[in-house]
């Protein structure tokens, strides 16, 4: 599979947007959606939801929900049947056991509920790092992401062409694994950070391997239909990784993605990705 390389359209950088609010000088942007005339973004370090102006403006753009520090968020959704938000915590320890948790909100991000994802890991190193609200034959389904090949940590996590979907449906002890969608073994990502929908058309990121997967989801399967594509995103000018902290990805339309990036790890990567770390990221896919 060639990979194709991903058009910057536009970028900005989440704390400029957010004139006047947070006065952390870490914004380590984890997931993003687009809702209404919006953008919605989730922190790991931080409990607030960040509102963006979709024109990537200050105009509008804030913090909402309640302060607090380290939320371990990595994955925001919309479910527009139930009109609620879901935001996915990656890891918490259940009675010795890993599992990641799902919060769920109103409108005005009021919390309403929150329940297990019963689905085990290892460790809290590899947990999901995505969901997205999916609906198929009028039921309502959660699609988690593992951020590890296989669902797993360590050298068999990191070894490509096993990456993993887990299909949730909310049953009363909590959300229940009811399927798995794997990927194409031709998809050969070291880790995965970030998933996104637009109907039957799935967008899958990764940090590590600095790439965009594009796939379409069969109307009555749970499984692709073919191998997709694979998008880079821009390198340096010497075929270097410059956007080396991808995590979330969302749809504007059927060409047009936008990503956002985490904090660069301060001794592992290069300034050049600090360039355009915590930050939001507009970009064309060129045709095939």
């Amino acid at each position: 599979m060639t990979p194709l390389t991903l058009e910057l359209l536009r970028e900005e950088k989440v704390a400029a947007l957010l004139k006047g609010g947070p006065t952390e000088t870490r914004l380590e942007v984890s997931d993003v959606i687009v809702h209404g005339p919006y953008f919605y973004v989730v922190f790991d370090n931080l409990h607030q939801i960040g509102r963006l102006n979709r024109k990537l403006e200050a105009k509008n753009s804030a913090l909402l929900g309640r302060p607090g520090a380290d939320s371990g968020y990595e994955g925001l959704t919309y479910n527009p049947n139930a009109r609620r938000f879901y935001i996915l915590i990656e890891c918490v320890e259940d009675k010795g056991q890993f599992k990641s948790r799902i919060e769920e909100y109103d409108e005005a991000f009021n919390l309403l509920e929150s329940h297990w994802a019963n689905f085990v890991f290892s460790n809290c190193n590899k947990g999901f790092e995505g969901i997205e609200h999916f609906t198929r034959g009028g039921e309502d389904y959660l699609l988690a992401i593992c951020e590890g090949n296989k669902c797993r940590d360590g050298a068999v996590g990191r070894a490509p062409g096993k990456g993993r979907i887990k299909v949730l449906q909310k049953e009363t002890t909590g959300w229940e694994k009811v399927a798995t969608l794997k990927l194409p073994k031709t998809v050969l990502f070291e880790d995965f950070s970030g998933l996104g929908l637009r109907g039957n058309k799935v967008a899958v990121v990764s940090q590590t391997s600095s790439a965009l997967w594009v796939g379409t989801l069969r109307r009555n399967a749970w499984e692709f239909v073919d191998d997709g594509q694979v998008y880079r995103f821009p390198r340096s000018k010497k075929g270097n990784i410059r956007y080396g902290n991808i995590e979330g990805v969302a749809w504007l339309d059927a060409r047009t993605i936008a990503v956002v990036s985490d904090k660069m790890k301060k001794g592992e990567q290069n300034q050049r990705v600090e360039a355009v770390d915590q930050s939001i990221h507009i970009f064309a896919l060129p045709p095939a």
